[in-house]
């Protein structure tokens, strides 16, 4: 078992910060009940022409991490004085079910910008378009340079907190390299901030998922929806100060009401949401008939973070990369490099390998990786929950465990769902 991501991340905070409420109570919405509700969710992201998520650690705990709140979060054991233990870091967690699902409704124009307050880099990893994205709380697989503002997405865990220098310098400018992880008495990174609050204003909903919204001032983020004259849909265990202004609450797993969700909106999770289409170039310079120009590209702008690496050789010369953008120029003329392949050999953060060779007389290509190898976790969590979802609708409303409650009939028909 390895020491949880989240607790070696809440070890490194300045202590003595108040954590607000903790031991939250969860509970779940029965069958009956779930049904409609996401059915409703359905309809209003169906009618919505600008949607905003808002995410917190609730979406994560499918995939091993654990939140902070909850009956098993990290701070609610810091103060029973209960050991933490998971069986996943941040560095070997893989996407859910529910960040996949989010791409896909992103891909599909239906969610059209996404605000997280989770530093494990989920989102990026499940392959969601960064400038699409805003990392409030940071990130902690991400560095930055302030004096050209290039973010670098790394492989392993930055190891720095508090926003301060990390040792390395730019590729770009050559100026020094801070980490994006916030510490308690931070300031939320400006830029991030700002877009959060010009999209949940303009949005006309504002789905929060997995968050107790207790973080100032996130907290207030999806208000500025409501005060617009949009909706509030809110998707978490346990209570929020949002409840009551909201037009659904579903108290459910996420995995589970994403599912349901994709099938109410007749779409279907991806099958392999690890497989991304990679461009290998290999171009002779124009400018210089001795200089070959290399490069490894994403063929739809998402960040390659999942590559630890790559090995370019041709002609007897190799040259490494280790940072994006995976590119390299080497003194190759252009009768080596006919009479030569090219050797590219990628390695992933999962630390596993993959060669491709380019022959002489092909300038570029277009591969298929897996972004992640063990993306078995989630095809197996489709499974379950598919499952689980046709045993609970094929058990009478009469034979259920719970019932709906007279109230959420009558509060869903007054909010004109029913």
């Amino acid at each position: 078992m390895a020491t949880s991501a989240a607790g070696s991340y809440a070890a490194k905070l300045t202590p003595g910060a108040h954590k607000g409420r903790l031991n939250l109570h969860e509970a779940r919405d029965p069958g009956q009940v779930l049904g409609p509700k996401v059915q409703a969710l359905a309809r209003l992201i169906s009618e919505s022409s600008h949607t905003v998520v808002l995410t917190g650690a609730g979406i994560s705990t499918s995939a091993g991490i654990r939140d902070f709140r909850g009956p098993e979060g990290i701070w609610t054991k810091q103060k029973k004085g209960e050991p933490i233990v998971d069986s996943v870091d941040f560095t070997t967690a893989g996407p859910t079910l529910a960040h996949v699902a989010l791409v896909e409704l992103h891909r599909r124009g239906l969610v059209n910008f996404l605000i997280s307050q989770n530093v494990d880099g989920l989102h990026i990893r499940s392959g969601f378009p960064r400038n699409s994205l805003a990392e409030l709380h940071g990130n902690v697989f991400a560095e930055q340079c302030r004096a050209c503002d290039k973010e670098y997405l790394r492989c392993d865990d930055v190891d720095s907190i508090g926003l301060k220098e990390t040792g390395r310098a730019c590729d770009h400018c050559g100026a020094a390299l801070y980490d994006k992880l916030l510490d308690w008495n931070d300031p939320l990174p400006e830029s991030e901030l700002r877009r959060a609050e010009q999209e949940t204003k303009l949005a006309n909903l504002c789905i929060v998922m997995g968050s107790s919204m207790q973080m100032i001032p996130s907290r207030g983020l999806p208000q500025r929806t409501f005060r617009s004259g949009g909706k509030i849909v809110v998707l978490n265990l346990s209570d929020t100060h949002l409840d009551k202004q909201a037009a659904v609450v579903i108290r459910a797993d996420l995995d589970e009401v994403m599912l349901r969700l994709l099938d109410a909106l007749h779409l279907s999770a991806p099958i392999n949401p690890a497989k991304r289409k990679l461009l290998i170039r290999s171009q002779m310079d124009n400018g210089s008939k001795d200089r070959l120009s290399l490069s490894v590209d994403p063929t739809n702008g998402e960040s390659l973070s999942f590559i630890r690496s790559v090995l370019f050789s041709c002609s007897g010369q190799s040259m490494e990369v280790s940072s994006e953008p995976f590119s390299a120029e080497m003194r190759v003329n252009e009768q080596e490099r006919k009479a030569f392949d090219l050797s590219v050999r990628i390695a992933l953060s999962s630390r596993t390998q993959r060669q491709v060779d380019i022959p002489k007389s092909v300038e570029q290509i277009v591969i298929d990786m897996d972004a992640y190898d063990d993306y078995s976790k989630y095809t197996d969590s489709v499974r379950r929950i598919r499952s689980e979802i046709e045993t609970q609708d094929s058990i009478p409303v009469a034979t259920r465990r719970a019932e709906p409650s007279a109230y959420f009939f009558k509060s869903f028909r007054q909010r004109g769902f029913a």
